[in-house]
């Protein structure tokens, strides 16, 4: 399978333990884009609607796309009173059509699937001096003690999947991910933004949560039972600090 549509095999999980996106991101995202009520915006990876949901209430024009039947088919049914909204069940790499539509190009936690011709196709579907904003959340290590110990039950049963120094390897990862972007010919007034919070996770929510990530699935049961162990005489949850990224771009007349 490859490896982006694993999620539309886990769309019911990715719906509900995947967080939304801060508001101040939203906010922030429309301030610096200055489109204006009524734009058209592309959400280029929407999975269940959690990136295009803020954008629909707010009346934009959006245009929902996404190449997994049964994220998109969630998505509908979250949005399904707002008529504002259109859906697109496709790769965004070899979409034909929106040629120099949008006003804004939106994709949350999604664009690193996007395979190396996806910033051509932006040039292709965006307006002049139209806008960009990539965005997604990363999962980093907490502080306290059970964070320690969920650490040793990846060293024991599932080491290959143990990262040493997590939080310096997904700072090194994020930052390849920026740089990338802020290389894209045809783009400029480049920004970055960061924000952080905190979720706290129940032993079904983590399991779920987890089962989620591609290169977590097919774990074992055993895996789950002790990490849903160690939750629970934690006190029932997992805090899990959440760094989410912005990178906004426009694109130049160059």
């Amino acid at each position: 399978m490859e490896k982006r549509l694993y999620f539309d095999a886990v769309a019911e999980l990715y719906e509900s333990s995947r967080p939304g996106y801060p508001s101040l991101l939203i906010e922030d995202l429309l301030w610096l884009s200055r489109i204006s009520p009524g734009a058209h915006i592309l959400d280029v990876g929407c999975g269940t609607g959690k990136s295009t949901e803020p954008f629909a209430r707010r009346g934009f024009q959006v245009c929902a796309l996404d190449p997994g039947a049964n994220m998109l088919a969630l998505c509908k049914k979250k949005l399904q009173n707002h008529p504002n909204v259109t859906f697109e069940n496709a790769a965004f790499e070899t979409w034909p059509n929106g040629s120099d539509k949008f006003d804004l190009v939106i994709s949350g936690t999604a664009f690193h699937w996007v395979t190396d011709a996806g910033y051509r196709q932006l040039l292709r579907v965006l307006r002049p001096q139209g806008a960009v904003g990539v965005f997604w959340h990363t999962f980093l290590r907490g502080h306290d003690p059970i964070h320690e110990k969920l650490d040793l039950v990846y060293r024991n049963q599932v080491p290959h999947l143990r990262v040493e120094g997590l939080d310096a390897a997904q700072e090194m990862k994020d930052r390849r991910r920026e740089e990338q972007m802020l290389s894209w010919a045809g783009f400029a007034e480049w920004r970055v933004i960061r924000y952080y919070s905190s979720i706290g996770y129940s032993a079904k929510g983590y399991s779920d949560l987890v089962k989620t990530w591609p290169d977590h699935g097919g774990l074992s049961d055993a895996f789950f039972r002790s990490a849903g162990s160690l939750i629970e005489e934690a006190g029932g949850e997992i805090v899990m600090p959440v760094r989410t990224t912005l990178c906004f771009g426009r694109r130049s007349n160059l």
